[in-house]
């Protein structure tokens, strides 16, 4: 399941696809009916629209990738829950279980390997709870790229529903050779102004990124201090000696 905001974004997309192709037909078709001698009035109007079919290509260039590679902000969420609920917690549970406050065996054992066995389980459980801390931001980063995503999105669909507004009020100015060229330029504003609205979008979402990808060095470091071996005693545990019951 794929985000609403996207959904509806792709949506005035296709929209602004539509809207544009009714403009050009309407137009030409405005000008089919212009007899020969009066081609002085068609070739500003042509002029005009070669400039408005540039600028379109420029726009359709710009939201290729985003509309291709959309991401998916729902699925991002999905795996911040995963790594808070499925590994954090229960690794976070799993800590408690094992402090020894917690543990039998520090009150009814002691001798030797006792105390070897309390040496090494305060850095067992710190490790634990650093999982559970990396899990932790793991999670908090994740939702933060999936409301980033959104975040962008929302803008982008702003920027396009104004444009699709202003396209259909152009549609309606282009019923006339004489409103043909004030439509034209009325889109080529418009244009300019998404183009521009979706520039600020994309500086936004660049800007959020590197957040996150700092957030997702900070993470890669505590990885690395958490190390990858269990703590465990040098002393040996395993002759029925070096325990005894209280």
């Amino acid at each position: 399941m794929t985000s609403a905001v996207i959904d509806e974004a792709v949506e005035k997309a296709d929209e602004i696809e539509r809207k544009i192709q009714e403009f050009f037909d309407k137009v030409n078709d405005a000008l089919s009916w212009v007899p020969w001698p009066f081609d002085d009035l068609i070739e500003p109007i042509e002029r005009g629209m070669e400039q408005l079919r540039q600028k379109m290509g420029e726009f359709w260039d710009r939201l290729t990738d985003f509309l291709t590679n959309r991401g998916d902000p729902e699925k991002l969420k999905q795996f911040a829950d995963e790594w808070r609920e499925s590994i954090g917690n229960r690794i976070g549970d799993i800590a408690g279980d094992i402090q020894l406050v917690n543990m039998r065996s520090n009150i009814e054992w002691e001798g030797r390997a006792a105390e070897a066995y309390k040496t090494i389980v305060p850095p067992q459980g710190e490790g634990l709870e650093g999982i559970k801390s990396l899990a932790v931001q793991i999670n908090t980063s994740l939702k933060s790229l999936a409301n980033g995503i959104e975040d962008f999105w929302t803008a982008i669909l702003i920027a396009f529903g104004t444009f699709v507004v202003a396209i259909a009020a152009a549609i309606v100015g282009a019923a006339t050779i004489v409103g043909i060229p004030a439509a034209i330029a009325a889109i080529l504003v418009a244009v300019g102004a998404c183009i521009a609205l979706v520039a600020t979008a994309i500086t936004s979402r660049d800007a959020a990124e590197d957040t996150i990808k700092a957030e997702q060095d900070t993470i890669a470091q505590g990885t690395h201090d958490i190390g990858t071996e269990w703590t465990r005693s040098k002393t040996s545990m395993s002759d029925p000696g070096d325990w005894e019951a209280r």
